[in-house]
């Protein structure tokens, strides 16, 4: 249970919090504005959670979206969510959040390269998780709670060091115009990317001792602890700098930290944010290879990925998401990659909790009826997700529509790939 907690809190918080508040500022001048999208991403997450609590005990095998899609609406849906779980889901996140670790390190070593240090990362968590299970449980575990405490002793120095920009909590005219604008809806994209991994436990229900029962809990409790430090934190952001200074910059961390502390401290606060982003790359290296080790249990062509060291870790799927978050280091540039991102992952949570109300109409779906977990506030509470998703999807298409096109391009080549695979066997 604590270890799924931990693996939920370790995979939101990560480059999302230490860089989306930055290319918020530069489209949303209103820190009323920003604590709003911050608060209503909590929201989107916490309905989320809630609803694949039912889910996974429904349907506790691992897996996630691969798996959900698959028995609720067609293994071909199920199989794009495998492919879209693998690429955008994990290797291009993990790609991401070494990117935001090469950035920050950047500031503590000015001669290092970015790039490489992401590369590295990564290579050396592949490699540990690959190993030893039980020790890469372990080494999660504890950058997990190191990330955690550091965030709060963060917030708490604050209060004394912060040269205490104006915020101004109660909304004027134009503080609603921000709300209600295009760039809003835009921006809840990269708010969601930054709270993406609320649902980090469902995909591996298989190995959790109790799944039925642990699963929703870890989901619920760990995003309910996350949206807490992410508001306290932007509060923090938002209090240290004023917007026009942290507008455009990914290291909105460093920005702040050296606003309260100096030249000095922002880099000793660099390097602490840089430690904490190891945990969120760790998360997601440990988690992205059992939704395409599934794939490999249920299509022949992918069974090579089945493979397991002694240890129990799917070597050869690790394999595979490393070479892609490689491909990702090298070749992608960071603030595509989060649109890609919170765009394509998106379409497929709202398919999945969409999936709530196919399961109440149709019970037999459910695998489990022991333990069986009900989303609390049914069918607010769902209704509610499917709302938020639908306005943020529509306002990509409208604001962004070459991200859509790339995200729609990525599901449907998962569709044809299923259809193409089925042939051959």
């Amino acid at each position: 249970m604590i270890s799924a907690i931990a693996l939920v809190v370790a995979n939101i918080i990560g480059t999302g919090i230490f860089t989306t508040t930055g290319f918020l500022a530069a489209d949303i001048p209103s820190g009323f504005a920003i604590l709003v999208i911050w608060l209503l991403g909590g929201v989107l997450a916490l309905c989320g959670a809630l609803a694949y609590g039912e889910l996974a005990s429904a349907m506790p095998r691992s897996g996630g979206e691969y798996h959900y899609l698959g028995r609720l609406y067609h293994p071909s849906l199920g199989f794009a969510a495998g492919v879209v779980s693998l690429v955008a889901g994990f290797a291009a996140p993990i790609a991401a959040s070494s990117m935001a670790f090469g950035k920050y390190a950047e500031v503590v070593l000015p001669a290092l390269d970015q790039r490489w240090a992401a590369a590295i990362l990564v290579s050396l968590l592949t490699a540990l998780h690959a190993l030893d299970v039980q020790r890469g449980t372990q080494v999660q575990n504890f950058f997990t709670v190191t990330k955690v405490l550091l965030i709060v002793g963060f917030i708490g120095a604050a209060f004394i060091y912060s040269p205490g920009v104006p915020l101004n909590l109660v909304p004027a005219a134009s503080d609603w115009s921000a709300i209600w604008s295009g760039g809003f809806a835009v921006g809840l994209v990269f708010v969601s990317y930054a709270y993406s991994g609320w649902n980090a436990a469902a995909y591996m229900s298989g190995e959790i001792d109790r799944p039925a029962r642990n699963v929703p809990r870890a989901l619920l409790i760990g995003t309910l602890i996350v949206a807490t430090l992410y508001l306290g934190l932007n509060v923090v952001f938002l209090t240290a700098a004023p917007l026009s200074a942290l507008a455009g910059k990914a290291e909105v961390g460093a920005v702040a930290a050296e606003a309260m502390f100096g030249a000095e401290g922002g880099r000793v606060v660099s390097t602490v944010i840089a430690l904490a982003l190891v945990s969120s790359v760790s998360s997601m290296v440990m988690a992205g290879p059992r939704v395409t080790a599934v794939m490999g249990e249920d299509l022949p062509a992918f069974g090579v990925l089945t493979k397991r060291a002694v240890g129990g870790a799917p070597l050869r799927a690790l394999a595979v998401q490393w070479l892609l978050a490689l491909f990702f280091v090298f070749t992608a540039t960071f603030e595509d990659v989060l649109k890609y991102i919170g765009f394509t992952l998106g379409i497929f949570t709202f398919l999945a909790v969409l999936g709530v109300f196919i399961l109440r109409a149709r019970p037999s779906l459910a695998e489990s009826a022991e333990g069986r977990i009900r989303t609390w506030g049914y069918p607010v509470v769902p209704a509610l997700f499917l709302g938020l998703s639908a306005w943020m999807v529509v306002a990509v298409v409208w604001g962004k529509p070459e991200v859509a096109l790339a995200g729609l391009g990525t599901i449907s080549l998962g569709v044809a790939g299923y259809f193409l695979v089925r042939r051959r066997r």
